[in-house]
């Protein structure tokens, strides 16, 4: 039998690695747009792949709608290469990133991300 049915099922590696990653993120932050305290955090490894930043997650606020950034790394020349990128290019390459991912992280870590 494989190592990887011995860890779990899909769905369980796949909520554990999220679980993992999101131990380096903050427990909550501050929507951007409208200032709502944002708990559903959910981990993404697009930092890593665009920007080499270790921890990098997102949070879709409820009230406005709008995609907050969240990062854990304190590597300051990763961040600023992240701030040169957004004001080069802006949220747009982000966002259409994050929003092919953002509902399946979501679902699996549980986070009800549509508007109430």
């Amino acid at each position: 039998m494989g190592q990887a049915k011995k860890r779990g099922t899909l769905n369980e590696r796949a909520l554990q690695t999220l679980l993992d990653a999101k131990k380096h993120l903050p427990d909550n932050i501050q929507c951007d747009s409208c200032s709502t305290s944002l708990a559903d955090i959910i981990p993404s490894d697009i930092g890593k792949k665009l920007f080499g930043l270790q921890h990098f997650g997102y949070a879709l606020c409820k009230k406005c709608d709008k995609i907050t950034l969240c990062l854990g790394d304190t590597d300051r020349n990763k961040i600023l290469e992240l701030n040169t990128f957004l004001k080069e290019e802006g949220m747009f390459p982000l966002l259409h990133i994050i929003n092919e991912e953002i509902r399946d992280k979501a679902a699996i870590l549980g986070y009800k991300i549509d508007k109430d």
